[in-house]
């Protein structure tokens, strides 16, 4: 056993197994810190004092369980002793050993020297006991075993050895490659095991194995042989089970399925969520007093994760999600596969949650009111094995808030516990609504408003409470609209203003050959077979009310040879908002646009989408004569 040590805490490096009753076989190093130089130096193993020279000591006969590991440095003077330092114990596991009483010699050989010096701080020693003692109160787990797929399995450590395994790579008898996982100390549950110290009873992994029996995604039962379900009567009795899978159902894209939680049919386990369902129930049916948790890898499909964490929750399974895991080739590399074994480790020696409890200061409330409204009346609180009480802020609520009795579910995590309040009626008496933006771009819609548009609606008793399935109307032009917002019978409006979006082309012509039939046209290049919109302000002197789009077989200089006319764009309103079908096998289609001769000539706004897609104009030409046109966009 290695020891690093600091004035303030005593933190074990590295720990070989100890087992009970052997008695000075086991040696344990100190890194002591410079303070300690010159001073006497004792470590107590479970209140069973040991003095320490060069830095070193033998381990005492412990018992069974967690030991407690104390290091003192102390001063001895003429009128006892002195203690110096006394830094934060820490703790340590102590395996099965041959030892009994029975056989033992009746008592540790006593070290009188230390016997005063003992007594002169036996009281922090068992203090720090009492604090260890309630820490180690919670169960530990004296053998695992672990049902996984290929993140789990190396060869010839897998039960059956038959098992399709992914580690070692390069290894004949593996599938994997690309990966630095060489040695079976590098895997997830051999460093669990001993950073734990805790027993493999059964590594029952298979590689490429689905929870479901959908192994290629093809609706089939090609894994019905080798995936979870068939493989958990094989898992030996232990105290603990680790269920890591998944990974590969969302490989293949396997079905998801429905929640179903009883009366399972072979055709079920096509799906996930049923399957997992009930390999959970058979676990918990097949290994009572078991614990069993369920491993979720990162990365996920969201659905995934979600129906993992509900089918968990609904028999109590504990769930660790991953995160952060390096891998290559798609699979934990060395890095990774220690990070999960320190997650894994973290969880299980963390403080779990015994008791949850909700409780509500009032349980009448008027309609109109959400699920949030609970929380200012709600106290959540979660009750732990050390015996820690917290208050939980982050929960999830859930449930009708209908008209009479209603039953909400409080959510944290798998932890749930539900409440029942009561809904009266209240009269409506208005509404209101406030935009937090009132300018927008063209081509706005009421979806695109919503997000800025909070709604709120007043009740006869004084409340209110924000609604979203409120119902807008009106119309969206360019300039100022008033829009009618409408909940429940009641109306308000809000002013929203639309402005015209970027776009902006000047024209300018050569010569002007006719000053009153000046046409300016713009050239598409895009199959005409669709639905073409025209958009655009006109600030400039109109000659026609309408103008024409022609269809054309090659890029045009000018527009004298004509063109089929495929459709008429009205432009009598200063501004242009217009859908046309259009049906040609023509290669560009041209918007001539009747003007009086104005030059330069400014279209503000102007926009062409084909099929609800803009597409930018190849050319302009001027006809009408055989005038060049320059174009600039300006916005």
């Amino acid at each position: 056993m290695k020891v690093s040590v600091t004035k303030n805490d005593v933190v074990i490096v590295e720990c070989d197994r100890i087992n009970e009753g052997e008695v000075c076989v086991n040696t344990c190093e100190f890194e002591l810190p410079e303070c300690f130089k010159g001073l006497c130096i004792t470590a107590v193993f479970s209140n069973i004092p040991v003095p320490v020279y060069d830095n070193k000591c033998n381990v005492p006969s412990l018992k069974k369980g967690t030991a407690a590991l104390g290091v003192y440095a102390y001063r001895e003077k003429e009128d006892g002793i002195e203690l110096m330092y006394s830094p934060k114990p820490t703790s340590f596991y102590v395996g099965d050993g041959s030892y009994c009483d029975e056989i033992a010699v009746e008592s540790i050989p006593a070290i009188s020297e230390f016997e005063q010096y003992c007594k002169s701080f036996s009281g922090k020693v068992e203090d720090s006991l009492r604090k260890l003692d309630a820490v180690s109160s919670k169960r530990h787990y004296n053998t695992f075993s672990v049902l996984g797929d290929s993140y789990s399995t190396f060869v010839d450590f897998v039960t059956p050895n038959t098992n399709l395994c992914w580690y070692p790579a390069g290894n004949e008898n593996a599938t994997g490659s690309n990966n630095d996982v060489s040695s079976i100390e590098q895997m997830w549950w051999h460093i669990f095991a001993n950073q734990y110290e805790s027993a493999l009873q059964v590594n029952n992994s298979y590689s490429g194995s689905p929870i479901c029996y959908d192994g290629w995604g093809s609706g089939q039962t090609d894994s019905a042989e080798t995936g979870f379900i068939a493989r958990a009567n094989d898992i030996g009795t232990p105290e603990l089970i680790f269920v890591f899978g998944g990974s590969n159902d969302d490989w293949v894209n396997a079905s998801i399925g429905e929640y179903k939680y009883s009366d399972w049919t072979e055709e079920d386990f096509i799906s996930l969520r049923p399957s997992l369902a009930y390999l959970l129930n058979y676990l918990k049916q097949h290994n009572a007093g078991a614990k069993i948790v369920f491993i979720l890898n990162e990365n996920l499909d969201a659905e995934i994760d979600a129906s993992v964490l509900t089918i968990c929750g609904h028999y109590g399974v504990e769930v660790i999600e991953l995160e952060n895991i390096a891998v290559s080739n798609g699979h934990p590399t060395i890095a990774g596969q220690a990070s999960i074994a320190q997650q894994v480790y973290d969880f299980i020696t963390s403080s779990k949650i015994t008791e949850f409890t909700a409780t509500i200061t009032k349980n009448d409330f008027a309609s109109g009111f959400t699920l949030d409204d609970l929380k200012p009346y709600l106290t959540v609180t979660a009750t732990y094995d050390d015996g820690t009480i917290e208050n939980i802020t982050d929960y999830q609520l859930s449930g009708s808030v209908a008209i009479g009795t209603n039953t909400i579910t409080v959510s944290y995590g798998v932890y749930t516990t539900t409440l029942d309040i009561v809904v009266s009626e209240v009269e409506l008496t208005s509404i209101s609504a406030q935009l937090s933006q009132t300018e927008f771009n063209m081509d706005v819609t009421f979806d695109n408003i919503k997000p800025y548009l909070t709604v709120t609606v007043h009740y006869a008793d004084g409340s209110t409470s924000i609604v979203n399935d409120y119902t807008l109307s009106g119309e969206l032009n360019v300039g100022e609209n008033t829009i009618t917002v409408s909940y429940g019978g009641k109306t308000t409006t809000v002013i929203v203003t639309v402005e015209v979006a970027s776009g902006t082309y000047e024209l300018s012509v050569e010569t002007l050959d006719n000053s009153q039939y000046q046409y300016y046209c713009p050239v598409f290049n895009t199959p005409i077979n669709e639905s073409v919109r025209i958009v655009f302000t006109r600030d400039f002197e109109l000659f026609s009310t309408n103008s024409s789009i022609k269809g054309k077989d090659a890029l045009p200089s000018s527009l004298k040879d004509g063109g089929a006319q495929l459709g008429t764009v009205d432009i009598s309103d200063e501004y242009v908002d217009q859908t046309i079908s259009l049906t040609s096998e023509y290669a560009y289609f041209v918007l001539s646009i009747g003007t009086k001769a104005v030059n330069p000539l400014t279209l503000k706004n102007f926009h062409c989408y084909v099929d609800g897609f803009e597409v930018e104009p190849v050319d302009w030409v001027a006809y009408s004569g055989e005038n060049e046109i320059t174009v600039e966009k300006l916005a």
